[in-house]
């Protein structure tokens, strides 16, 4: 955009904004969420981001949310089977908004999630590498150093 390295610049330096390098700007967030702990509302209308523990404010809808660790790792595994069109991530081919839930139904953990998400990328003709890649794309960080690490071997 034409204006970007004027209205970064004003950003940061009458608004204390900092730059993400190196990874989004969600990143950044989930990375600041994770240090704020409870002191900290994730203000956002990006869906990504509820996959973060913790209190969630929806402007648009003027409606906030707690999402517990669990919800946050279903939905999580609900984006993963699903893709994002939004991020271009293709996501497991046959499953849409609707089944993504049905299939993690009764998933009391994050094995048994990473499992039925596994097992329908399987069952779908995909790679685990494919797995890996849309998880680690849709992943948001805790820390700089952190990355998406699927609790198990997927080659069971």
């Amino acid at each position: 955009p034409k204006h970007l390295e004027a209205v970064r610049e004003y950003l940061v330096l009458d608004h204390n904004a900092t730059i993400a390098d190196g990874y989004e700007a969600d990143d950044s967030l989930g990375i600041a969420a994770t240090i704020g702990g409870n002191s900290v509302v994730v203000c956002s209308l990006d869906k990504d981001l509820l996959q973060l523990p913790g209190k969630h404010y929806n402007w648009k809808r003027r409606e906030f949310t707690t999402v517990l660790p669990m919800g946050g790792l279903r939905q999580f595994y609900e984006q993963l089977l699903q893709g994002d069109p939004a991020d271009n991530i293709k996501g497991c081919s046959g499953i849409g908004k609707a089944k993504a839930p049905r299939l993690l139904e009764g998933c009391t953990n994050e094995f048994e999630l990473v499992s039925c998400a596994w097992q329908a990328y399987e069952r779908a003709g995909h790679t685990e590498e494919f797995f890996i890649m849309n998880a680690k794309l849709l992943y948001i960080l805790r820390s700089e150093e952190d990355c998406f690490r699927p609790p198990l071997d997927l080659a069971l």
